[in-house]
């Protein structure tokens, strides 16, 4: 199986608007503080990495810590994200080569 490039770039396009679904669900719906952790780790599960990561950084120097906690939260999810759309895509072509 070839990898392309094109596969790679549609898979960071479905990557980005699934992580811009899930933090919407995650911040603009209402559904109170337990419902909000709730969905967050559901729908951002790099989110405790990022918080046990940041953590003992933020305790040294909170600015540091902010800036640490927000880019994992995003590169973790987004490369969840990036990978099960790829695996997703290449599967649907190794289907379609099958079938016929």
């Amino acid at each position: 199986m070839r990898l392309s490039a094109s596969d790679f770039i549609h898979a960071c396009v479905v990557g980005a608007g699934l992580i811009a679904v899930a933090f919407f669900a995650c911040v603009a719906l209402p559904h109170g503080f337990e419902g909000g952790i709730g969905w967050g780790l559901i729908l951002l599960p790099g989110l405790a990495v990022a918080a046990l990561i940041s953590d003992p950084i933020s305790r040294l120097t909170p600015i540091v810590g902010s800036i640490v906690y927000w880019f994992l939260l995003f590169f973790l999810n987004f490369g969840l994200y990036t990978g099960i759309s790829f695996l997703t895509i290449k599967a649907y072509r190794l289907s379609s080569k099958l079938s016929k």
